[in-house]
């Protein structure tokens, strides 16, 4: 990718041969690119993303049958690679069918299926028939044909009984299991598919249920003239983003509950990010709901691969869904100008903390993450700007602070491209004059105590303190002269983690009056403690968590924000700074069957830390 200049896409037709124009480029223009790096993106530069999005699409199909043609056999019974290049070919020549086309090559879970059978061809992954994966390209012609009106005929693979045409649906074959042929005809509006003696015929309008085809849905709302029209797709294998997953077709109830979550998600959006709202409706294409998750909590995920799609649980709010959808539409932005030039160069196996996760992150899974919480931040921000919940405030500066914790990461880096480095110091235009923006006293304090919680929780489960500083600092507390062993594994990626307290803190920052019922209606609660400023209550109550369980992580980094909040009296910066050394040195000697009290431990490693570790290696991931 270039930046600067005039967008121009050159047409990249298909055939036999390859591209007609092999050496064709996007030309980003400058204008676009930085509106996109500030989180921004009108529909213009959305839809000029899309058209390179589609060369790319074209791209991967020629690597595909490509590879088909050198090795027939990934195509096995069904028909070799000129047959799909042919179709492909016919399509595209005609001016009713080149449109439809382009829809189908398009869409979201067809990038992802091409990008899936690429490598697994690259890397010889086979556990399927291969030709039931390659395959699928024959399934694209032959939807592109019926949803155009041209006459067809092809053979199909099917998966498990099923047949998937992409944007249409699914055809289902009763009793049938493992990889199968079917025979594909569509002519003068009749389309059927056969397999042996049983034969499908799918309805005549293919948006509606029969017993042999699953249809795959649409969602459409709109909101002050503006339209957002996604498919809930419950039926594609690829909606998933790795290996293909049978259809979960939804009940007519929960399709109406989709239907309602978005159409209030979608007024929201038009009434306060009106410029976001825009850009999606060119871009967001899909929604795949996934199953509920045990604890209730929301669960969502995109990919690169499958530009405008997002996989979601179904969120308990219109505003929860509204603040997903921003979210992952930014992961497909970044993503489509992924695909256009590196922003990371290489990956040297670092891993750093993103203030979101639980775990340690590469570079470009934080640039990701970054820039997904730009866009929340945006979105909190304008919902405040339209004065609709002073409870936002809270949201707002804890995405706020999120978002400069991970970009005051990448800013650091020395891995960024030149490209990279414009993305970056876009944000951080965009981010900079938010950080001074005012909240109120309760969302700002709670949004540095949920931060800090998440840190202090994170360098717990996932920094590993050097064992030689461990053993030493251990030995000296006991007065030992001598190492003592103690070889059993370091556990601390396995502890639970239940992020409790960033509620907590929400509800004391927004609904102080539903605070003080929680308070008034618990038992002595630790968190609640520390919350509602009890100190001196919190830290008994954490010292007594971990005296019972030396692995409770949650009750770690309470302890340090208890301290933190009880003053300069109180062995605080070990705590903040390197939790890890203090809960390692603990766990070891609770290993050992020594009693001691894990606030002194912080002390120790406060007054002695420093001179223990000096000369070793530092904690890492």
């Amino acid at each position: 990718m270039r930046v600067g200049g005039q967008s121009r896409q050159e047409d990249i037709g298909v055939g036999p041969a390859g591209p007609v124009n092999p050496a064709a480029y996007h030309v980003f223009p400058e204008t676009d690119f930085d509106e996109i790096a500030r989180g921004g993106g009108g529909p213009e530069a959305i839809a000029r993303l899309l058209a390179s999005e589609y060369s790319r699409r074209l791209l991967l199909v020629k690597v595909l049958l490509d590879l088909a043609s050198a090795h027939p056999e990934l195509l096995g019974p069904l028909p070799p690679a000129t047959a799909a290049w042919r179709e492909l070919e016919r399509l595209q020549a005609l001016p009713q069918s080149a449109a439809v086309l382009r829809d189908v090559l398009m869409h979201p879970q067809l990038g992802v299926w091409l990008s899936h059978a690429i490598r697994a061809v690259k890397n010889r992954v086979r556990p399927t028939p291969m030709w039931l994966e390659v395959g699928q390209i024959h399934c694209a012609t032959f939807a592109a044909a019926v949803r155009s009106g041209q006459a067809a005929q092809t053979l199909l693979p099917v998966r498990e009984g099923g047949v998937i045409l992409p944007t249409l649906g699914l055809a289902r074959f009763a009793g049938l299991n493992g990889p199968a042929v079917a025979t594909a005809v569509t002519t003068h509006g009749v389309t059927s598919l056969r397999v042996g003696r049983q034969e499908l015929i799918l309805p005549h309008d293919l948006t509606q249920d029969s017993d042999c085809w699953w249809s795959l849905r649409r969602l459409d709302v709109s909101a002050v003239g503006r339209t957002l029209s996604v498919y809930l797709d419950d039926v594609d294998p690829f909606r998933d983003l790795a290996d293909p997953v049978p259809p979960q077709r939804l009940s007519d109830t929960a399709v109406t509950g989709w239907r309602e979550l978005l159409d209030g998600a979608w007024h929201i959006l038009n009434s306060c990010a009106g410029e976001t709202a825009a850009a999606m409706s060119v871009g967001l294409r899909s929604l795949a709901p996934l199953p509920e998750s045990r604890d209730g909590s929301t669960r969502s995920a995109s990919t690169g691969d499958g530009f405008g799609a997002a996989l979601l649980t179904r969120p308990p709010t219109a505003v929860s869904l509204a603040e997903t959808l921003v979210h992952e539409f930014q992961h497909s932005k970044l993503g489509g100008l992924l695909h256009l030039g590196d922003f990371v160069e290489g990956d040297d196996e670092s891993r750093h903390y993103a203030p979101w996760r639980d775990d340690p992150r590469p570079l470009g899974g934080l640039l990701q993450g970054v820039y997904a919480f730009l866009g929340i931040t945006a979105f909190w921000r304008s919902r405040l700007e339209c004065g609709k919940d002073p409870a936002d405030q809270f949201d707002y500066a804890f995405a706020r602070r999120q978002t400069w914790i991970g970009l005051y990461a990448l800013m650091k880096s020395r891995r960024l491209t030149e490209l990279g480095e414009r993305f970056v110091n876009g944000m951080n235009a965009r981010l900079q004059p938010w950080m001074a923006e005012r909240v109120s006293r309760t969302a700002l304090h709670g949004s540095w105590y949920a931060t800090t919680d998440h840190r202090i929780g994170w360098r717990v489960r996932n920094l590993r303190p050097d064992p030689d500083v461990v053993r030493e600092m251990a030995d000296s507390w006991m007065g030992a002269n001598r190492a003592v062993p103690d070889d059993r594994p370091w556990a601390f990626s396995a502890i639970p983690w239940s992020h409790r307290r960033v509620t907590l803190y929400r509800i004391h920052a927004s609904a102080p009056e539903r605070f003080l019922a929680l308070q008034a209606k618990s038992a002595r609660d630790a968190d609640l403690d520390l919350v509602g400023g009890e100190v001196t209550e919190a830290l008994t109550a954490y010292r007594a968590r971990l005296r019972d369980n030396a692995d409770d992580g949650d009750a770690w980094a309470g302890l340090a924000l208890a301290c933190i909040a009880g003053g300069r009296h109180l062995p605080w910066r070990c705590l903040l700074r390197r939790p890890e050394l203090a809960s390692g040195v603990y766990r070891r000697l609770r290993r050992l069957r020594v009693k001691c009290d894990p606030l002194a431990i912080a002390q120790w490693c406060e007054q002695h830390g420093a001179t223990a570790a000096s000369g070793r290696r530092r904690s890492r991931p």
